[in-house]
């Protein structure tokens, strides 16, 4: 990726020293961060693609909109971005002991380090570098574990009903996944762990599951399928595809069109939200 090449202008606002870089483009550790912020300083607003990296009192932020740049941090939208920041790092990178909004920090490289004591505190000032990679490492892994549990939700929300009670899954907190001739499937509760699945409520899951991919990931929104389009299991999910060419050619390659797949689920879930 193309290093940042950024635009700074120094604004006042508040008290506060904002810089703002207007770089088109974000690299891995810039999103990585976006994902752990989640909010904007200023509006509260959840981040997106068109994030702008910021810096306040030597700290770098993400805002969400130009608009935001001409705005003030807002106190309680600060609090909460350092608090999900402690919460993603966990511990100190010099010693293994766990850290809180209260825990002494420092910046390194504009980023905020919470560390367990004043003694690893002052360890910033030399090994500075070597903490910071460790403490991305730790929110890597708590990115990807939020990821996922996102995307299960998703799947688990298009399932709608446990394929052995037949009971909707909307509103289940920890829903039990298991696999079934391979595919992945949610269960309601720890009662229907063992038992056998009743293949009526199987057929309704696998039709809700057609039903909100609605057309084929490799043909595009122009073909649509249903749940007797030629299909294949992925990871534990099964894809529908408008014809067996399509078929294989998801099968040679399924990572091009899994983003596809995704979007398809998470619009089900936002169009089940808004009605």
């Amino acid at each position: 990726m193309k290093s940042l090449l950024s635009i700074l202008s120094v604004m006042l606002l508040c008290g506060v020293c904002v810089a703002q870089d207007d770089a088109a483009e974000m690299t891995e550790a810039d999103q990585l961060q976006i994902a752990v912020q989640k909010i904007c300083p200023v509006s509260g607003n959840e981040l997106g693609a068109d994030s702008i990296k910021t810096s306040i009192e030597g700290e770098t932020f993400y805002l969400c909109c130009d608009g935001c740049s001409e705005g003030a941090p807002n106190a309680d939208h600060m609090a909460a971005i350092h608090a999900r920041r402690v919460e993603a790092q966990a511990e100190c990178p010099m010693m293994p002991k766990p850290v809180t909004s209260e825990s002494p920090s420092g910046l390194v490289n504009g980023q905020r380090v919470w560390v367990c004591c004043p003694r690893c505190a002052r360890g910033l000032d030399s090994r500075g570098e070597d903490a910071l990679e460790k403490v991305n490492v730790t929110l890597a892994s708590y990115v990807a574990a939020e990821q996922a549990q996102s995307t299960a939700r998703l799947y688990m929300m298009a399932q709608g009903i446990c394929p052995v009670s037949g009971q909707a899954l909307a509103g289940q907190e920890a829903p039990i996944t298991v696999q079934h001739n391979d595919q992945m499937y949610f269960l309601c509760c720890g009662g229907c762990e063992g038992k056998d699945f009743n293949e009526e409520h199987v057929a309704t899951i696998n039709a809700n599951f057609a039903g909100v991919q609605k057309f084929c990931p490799v043909g595009g929104e122009s073909r649509e399928i249903t749940v007797d389009s030629p299909s294949q299991l992925y990871n534990g999910v099964r894809v529908w595809t408008c014809c067996d060419a399509c078929a294989e050619k998801f099968a040679e390659n399924p990572e091009e069109y899994v983003e596809v797949l995704q979007q398809q689920y998470a619009a089900a879930a936002a169009a089940n939200a808004g009605g």
